[in-house]
């Protein structure tokens, strides 16, 4: 009896397994999936606004019958270096600050912590450069990746 109980367990995970059903799937759950080593396919970056976008070949965020292929977040440059792909989990920053060191979050399908890009030549530089070099960087790089999404609060 125990073995027959094993088996019929066992065939119930094999089965919800290969039907991909939600098996424990509650009501408004969102279902979120980050790969830090699977680059993206596209991507946008507003350099006025400070806002970046990439799109990767999987579902990000699931929400009910609402899914999302794009993760999306601000940059921000400021007058505190720090360590290229690594986040500050004590940075506080906005999208208003000016400076030399260029900072991302991601804002969609979960929030991060700021992590460092890279120091610009001035800060006409960076105002006009940060932007497009999250999106690049989340598009192009596991190493930032790893880092970016070490750090969601």
């Amino acid at each position: 009896m125990k073995h027959l109980i094993m088996l019929v367990c066992s065939m119930f995970v094999i089965v919800a397994a290969i039907a991909d059903t939600d098996v424990c799937r509650k009501v408004d759950t969102a279902v979120i999936l980050l790969s830090k080593s699977t680059d993206g396919q596209t991507m946008t970056s507003d350099s006025s606004n400070k806002t970046w976008s990439v799109t990767f070949n999987y579902t990000t965020l699931s929400v009910g019958a609402r899914s999302e292929t794009t993760m999306s977040g601000d940059a921000a440059c400021n007058a505190i270096s720090g360590t290229a792909n690594t986040a500050n989990t004590a940075l506080i920053t906005s999208v208003q600050d000016a400076g030399v060191n260029c900072w991302c979050e991601m804002w969609i399908p979960a929030h991060s912590y700021w992590t460092f890009a890279q120091a610009f030549a001035s800060e006409a530089a960076c105002a006009s450069g940060c932007a497009s070099q999250c999106a690049t960087l989340v598009k192009t790089s596991s190493t930032f990746r790893t880092g970016m999404f070490s750090a969601i609060w």
